[in-house]
């Protein structure tokens, strides 16, 4: 045992790592920080797909507007609610020509709309103070307030409303 005691110690091992160990856990501590971030389940496109999927009949299109995240407001490539509801869906987004938006109202039968959580998460306050500036929801009460928009579920994370024919064809501000 004498042997291994002096050639082999911890202590031998460790020695003149100090810096480069510490350096070490700090990356492996925010690459994982990171990723936990990145990889996170987006639990509101989880509950109003699974909403749409009991509730919405099979071949009915859906326009949904992702407010709730930085992330969905200006992004128009969201699979997940297509995905979980089993539907077919419009993404309104701001990368919307004209003519998608023109065919996205007049084929749709469902709006579903997103909200922004009351309370911010902390990783939401830790992401706004890096990135400092914050994506503004797009409201959508040009759409909601007019003839045939009918509000049929509310809660604290969406609303979805049906669209019935005096709606479209509306001449809306875009």
């Amino acid at each position: 045992m004498g042997f291994f005691r002096g050639r082999y110690s911890s202590s031998r091992i460790w020695r003149g790592w100090g810096p480069e160990a510490a350096l070490v856990i700090v990356m492996v501590t925010f690459a994982g920080a990171g990723a936990a971030y990145l990889l996170r389940q987006d639990r509101l496109v989880l509950e109003a797909a699974s909403w749409l999927g009991e509730h919405v009949s099979e071949g009915e299109l859906v326009m949904v507007k992702s407010n709730h995240s930085d992330y969905t407001v200006g992004y128009g490539h969201v699979p997940a609610y297509s995905y979980y509801s089993g539907h077919r869906v419009w993404i309104w987004s701001p990368g919307m020509g004209e003519e998608e938006r023109e065919r996205a109202l007049e084929t749709s039968k469902w709006l579903l709309v997103t909200k922004r959580p009351s309370v911010e998460a902390w990783y939401e306050k830790v992401r706004n103070r890096v990135k400092r500036h914050s994506r503004e929801p797009e409201d959508m009460l040009w759409l909601t307030e007019q003839d045939g928009v009918t509000l049929v579920h509310d809660s604290d994370g969406f609303s979805v409303y049906e669209l019935t024919p005096p709606h479209r064809g509306v001449d809306a501000v875009f």
